[in-house]
């Protein structure tokens, strides 16, 4: 459980590269606000936007069907989203789409994570390889998905990243 002190453990990188920043977790506060922690690699910041790297807080709708005294449905209340959740730490600096990324050498390296904004129970960490991706080639027909149609409404989503995201 993360809330005011930071956590060190060590972990061992098996080749020099490029890594994503991931982890598992679940928020334990209802702030409408990412969670926010700060990140240090063998005792410092690699980079100055790793003192405050973002990751989402998850929510969901609550139970049951909201209506009025005319029966007249309405926005579900969202509330925490309870299950573990992994998500990769997103470059501000960059386009909102582009992982935050840190080169890392072959060898054993101390991480601590400093929570700034935000209680989390973390399940893991990680850091994720990068990969090149693979040459293109047009599917196999053959597994092309030949079954009942299957409709899926934005309105019944598992979890949303934002408070604000209702259907």
């Amino acid at each position: 459980v993360l809330k005011k002190d930071p956590i060190e453990f060590t972990v061992n990188v098996e080749k020099d590269g490029l890594y994503y920043i991931g982890m598992s977790y679940k928020a334990l506060d209802s702030s409408l606000e990412d969670i926010i922690l700060g990140l240090k690699i063998d005792g410092k910041f690699l980079y100055s936007d790793m003192e405050e790297l973002a990751f989402p807080r998850m929510w969901c709708d609550k139970e049951g069907v909201n209506t009025d005294a005319l029966g007249n449905e309405y926005v579900p209340e969202q509330v925490l989203y309870n299950e573990y959740y992994y998500s990769e730490s997103f470059d501000d600096a960059l386009e909102a789409t582009e992982r935050f990324m840190v080169n890392l050498k072959k060898g054993e390296h101390t991480v601590t994570i400093i929570p700034q904004k935000g209680e989390i129970k973390i399940e893991y960490f990680k850091f994720a390889a990068t990969a090149q991706a693979d040459k293109y080639s047009a599917p196999d027909k053959s597994k092309y998905y030949n079954g009942e149609t299957v409709i899926i409404e934005g309105e019944k989503a598992t979890a949303k990243s934002s408070y604000f995201l209702v259907g």
